[in-house]
């Protein structure tokens, strides 16, 4: 009863109070603990009571930090019939195994895009067309860094977004190479998405903030470098 008298001490009561309470302790007969004497005694957990099939389970609810989480976790798999719930920490694994596959389905669809335009126009333009997309990506996750916004689930989207945008950009300017009209449609096509997902970056939730920014200047860069894929003429010619 060490712990017990320094509580005590700590709290103002006598230090002897802990002697008493562990005399009446072993004394006691130490009968189980039915839910309905638990709930006679103190009727003010009964909110924190939960019944389901003729059982009964109590919740908890502590305020602790990770690192304390984990211990408490590590401390209740031990314990028969107690289970440790951590909400937070369970979202946070949740949108991490997202961002992983996100990643993913973003390098697998360059991957795949690439294949396509080099089925379709060769080797050597293709890789022309794959400028534009990877500059735009290169320049939004510079951006990103630049200004300290993390790369999470939501900006993911915004990349996937931006490089099926910018893909469309290239393939448009490349098929209408010299018409005015298909630089005209690119470029209300890129002014309508600047401002429908732009205008997302003046949001305070960070993470429609963080999607907004990351589309906007994506966009912006993937339409300002799209006429990169257009052949000069003097390749045309030859």
């Amino acid at each position: 009863p060490v712990a017990l008298r320094q509580a005590f001490a700590h709290i103002g009561l006598p230090a002897e109070y802990a002697d008493t309470l562990e005399t009446d302790w072993k004394r006691d007969p130490h009968a189980r603990l039915t839910p309905h004497a638990f709930l006679s005694a103190v009727p003010a957990l009964a909110q924190f009571v939960v019944r389901a099939q003729g059982r009964f389970g109590l919740i908890a609810t502590l305020m602790a930090p990770l690192a304390t989480a984990q211990q408490l976790e590590k401390a209740a798999s031990q314990v028969p019939g107690v289970s440790f719930v951590a909400p937070l920490q369970r979202l946070t694994d949740i949108f991490r195994r997202i961002r992983v596959r996100a990643t993913w389905l973003v390098v697998a669809g360059y991957v795949l895009i690439s294949l396509l335009l080099i089925w379709r126009y060769g080797r050597r333009d293709s890789l022309r067309m794959l400028y534009p997309p990877l500059l735009s990506l290169a320049v939004t996750l510079g951006v990103l860094g630049w200004l300290h916004v993390a790369v999470n689930i939501f900006v993911l989207v915004s990349l996937i977004l931006v490089l099926g945008v910018g893909r469309d950009y290239t393939v448009f300017l490349r098929e209408g190479a010299g018409s005015r009209s298909t630089a005209l449609g690119v470029t209300l096509a890129a002014l309508t998405t600047l401002c429908s997902f732009g205008l997302l970056v003046f949001s305070a939730i960070p993470a429609l903030h963080a999607f907004g920014l990351a589309t906007l200047v994506g966009i912006l860069a993937s339409y300002l470098s799209a006429p990169l894929s257009i052949v000069p003429d003097t390749q045309q010619v030859a």
